[in-house]
């Protein structure tokens, strides 16, 4: 980074000026000058720091909280925002978008615990309780049984999260002390992975898959066996369309909850992950495809329902490399028009300067005549191409 070349040269040359200079305004106006720049030189250090250590440990991110909670401000969540608006990739966008989700659910999670004094000390009983083991093995037993009896709650999570973080970072503390909160932790994430229901280990598969042709196949794999429950597959993972949409329901509340509650003004505003998008396209698709709707079945036509099975997997897919795979189907099915909606890409198509990557992204890789345009209240009554 440019800036840390620069930066002692930048506050020794501040500090000259106002020495040399003999207008006693103009030397206060430099010396606040510098301690300005130094106070958000600082802040940015700190969040950077901060950052790092998150992308380093990324499966740690509840134990960073619990240690680091102060840490995760309003001004962190800016610098987030900041730092996804200047990468030119959409992947490198999406993941920032999908770190500041997952702190963001991370302190959530942090903050509600502690709300709740009885389950705070429910849970203190039950940590002091595996402490007390007489070995390790048996302590992280007592893990695996909070865990299949359904009380391995949020609280005792908390407390075992605080516990490791605190241990990881002390410089006093037994390495023999180390190692059993390190054990400890490691078997409450174990643990926690064993409850996941099928339906969530389904959903990490289709929300990986990339191509939105290649999604719909797989969720209607996933729905093969029907009421028979005779998979074809045993290894695979089967679920029905209304406990798989039910799951799915689920998340986006969740979601959409954490960013609600908040009080982290810059956090609410960050960017939706894609992931989060095509949760959605799931849930529209399912609800659209497989689970009863007032509209009779026979008053669809097979290009009615092809048609909107394209429009919910391909026009409304929010990354731009969906444009080829999503044209193709559109000409295989007859369909030779599609028209885009703006809003629904990541990132979303407002600007003028988004809409010329997109124009960019696309070229020469699609295979239908595409429209696209649409009004928000930041562009309704400005020019975004001429």
């Amino acid at each position: 980074m440019k800036w840390k070349k620069y930066r002692d040269c930048f506050y020794n040359r501040c500090r000259n000026r106002a020495h040399a200079e003999s207008d006693p305004t103009m030397e206060e106006k430099l010396v606040s000058m510098g301690r300005k720049v130094k106070k958000i030189d600082d802040e940015m250090e700190r969040h950077s720091e901060l950052l790092k250590e998150i992308q380093d440990n990324p499966t740690d991110v509840n134990a960073i909280v619990a240690r680091r909670r102060k840490d995760f401000t309003e001004e962190f969540f800016r610098h987030l925002n900041l730092l996804s608006e200047v990468y030119d990739g959409l992947e490198d966008r999406d993941a920032m978008a999908r770190l500041g989700a997952r702190c963001l659910s991370a302190v959530s999670a942090y903050d509600n615990t502690l709300e709740y004094v009885d389950t705070l000390d429910m849970a203190q009983a039950k940590f002091d309780d595996i402490l007390d083991s007489p070995s390790i093995d048996v302590a992280c037993e007592k893990i695996k049984s909070l865990a299949k009896a359904k009380e391995l709650d949020s609280s005792l999570v908390l407390l075992i999260n605080s516990a490791w973080a605190s241990a990881k970072e002390s410089t006093t503390m037994k390495n023999e002390v180390k190692d059993i909160m390190f054990h400890l932790y490691k078997a409450t994430k174990s643990s926690l992975r064993s409850i996941v229901t099928k339906e969530i280990k389904l959903l990490k598969h289709l929300l990986n898959i990339t191509d939105p042709e290649e999604r719909f196949s797989a969720l209607a794999t996933a729905f093969c066996p029907g009421d028979d429950n005779e998979a074809k597959d045993p290894k695979a993972i089967y679920t029905t369309p209304k406990e798989l949409h039910k799951w799915i329901k689920i998340m986006l509340d969740a979601y959409h909850l954490n960013a609600e509650e908040t009080d982290l003004r810059e956090a609410k505003q960050m960017t939706q992950p894609v992931v989060i998008q095509r949760l959605f396209i799931l849930k529209e698709t399912i609800e659209e495809e497989y689970l009863e709707q007032s509209t009779s079945p026979d008053s669809q036509t097979e290009d009615t329902k092809l048609l909107k099975r394209i429009l919910l997997f391909m026009i409304l897919e929010t990354e731009w490399k969906g444009f080829p795979s999503g044209t193709k189907v559109a000409a295989a099915g007859g369909v030779t028009t599609l028209v885009d909606m703006p809003l629904n890409n990541f990132p979303s198509t407002v600007p003028r300067e988004t809409l010329e990557l997109k124009l960019k992204a696309v070229e020469s890789r699609i295979y239908v005549d595409v429209s696209g345009g649409g009004l928000v209240p930041e562009n309704a009554f400005k020019k975004i191409c001429s």
